[in-house]
């Protein structure tokens, strides 16, 4: 388990996953590297730590809890 900021995130099957993930959500794959993971993140600076977890993590959009 690891907190990244106001995420956990825990570690199964070698991907890191936001705790409030549900199986139910809508996922969006962004592959590190293109011109979308880019965009993401300077939209979203905050996610720079999460990413730097690996190469395989899924992260909630707006986390549950807050």
């Amino acid at each position: 388990m690891r907190r990244v900021g106001s995420r956990v995130f825990v570690h199964k099957a070698s991907v890191w996953i936001d705790r409030d993930f549900k199986t139910t959500m809508k996922v969006t794959r962004v592959t590190y590297g293109t011109t979308d993971y880019f965009e993401l993140l300077s939209q979203h600076p905050e996610l720079k730590q999460c990413f730097a977890l690996g190469t395989r993590v899924i992260i909630v959009e707006a986390p549950i809890n807050q």
